[in-house]
């Protein structure tokens, strides 16, 4: 085999290399648009359940609560009363966890305010928020994925860490945007949460949905640490 034909196979090599790497490249990118499709699917399915929680069973629940309030005062009306009330709270507070009106109403910033402030209220562990240069609203999908995550990395932090401070930064700048959540908890080994066999189902979830967006996440933790997650995104 002289120069020639071996320039020509090396040729025909590259030329056959470079279309499967295009092939590669457009299947990631179908890949990406189907996940993405998916993920969307699901907010829309999270929104019509959280819909039908306040706006059907909320507003049946409200009506026997009031009909209740209009009967004679006995220990079995008072009891069925407190029941309801409770069924009401909780169907409530599941529709506004399921899909919160505030964020698809007013946005990310206004959501955070609300979930950072429920959780201070509701554990024993202290919230903070910090939001810098977000002066409009962010694109709706970018808004949705930055309150999953950091509604991830709360749920994570109150299980998990033994967290008595919680700390949520959020800012713009340069057309990127920059969430963390950090917490004063117990930590734990960030490489172990790669294995298959950890308990880590949330922080892969927390990674795939960044990176569908080709986002870039941090996870910063180690024994007795604290922990914090760290997301930069294109807008």
């Amino acid at each position: 085999m002289d120069k020639h034909e071996i320039s020509e196979r090396l040729q025909r090599l590259a030329s056959e290399q470079d279309k499967l790497t295009r092939k590669l490249i457009d299947g990631e990118q179908r890949c990406r648009g189907l996940a993405k499709s998916v993920w969307s699917v699901q907010e829309e399915e999270r929104k019509r359940i959280a819909r039908e929680l306040h706006d059907g069973i909320g507003q049946t629940l409200t009506a026997l609560k009031l009909r209740l309030m209009t009967m004679p005062k006995s220990e079995a009306q008072a009891e069925a009363l407190q029941i309801t009330e409770i069924a009401l709270s909780e169907a409530r507070q599941l529709a506004r966890l399921l899909r919160p009106a505030v964020l698809d109403d007013l946005g990310l910033v206004a959501a955070l305010k609300w979930i950072s402030q429920l959780t201070d209220e509701q554990s024993s562990s202290q919230v903070s928020l910090l939001i810098s240069g977000l002066d409009e609203r962010l694109p709706p999908d970018i808004e949705t994925l930055l309150f999953r995550i950091t509604q991830e990395a709360l749920t994570n932090a109150l299980k998990h860490s033994q967290a008595s401070i919680i700390d949520i930064r959020l800012s713009s700048e340069s057309g990127r945007v920059f969430l963390s959540v950090a917490d004063n908890g117990i930590g734990f080994d960030v490489s172990a949460s790669h294995s298959p066999d950890g308990n880590s189902f949330g922080l892969r979830s927390m990674r795939d949905r960044v990176e569908l967006f080709h986002g870039d996440i941090r996870i910063n933790s180690s024994p007795n640490g604290g922990t914090e997650i760290l997301v930069h995104l294109n807008i």
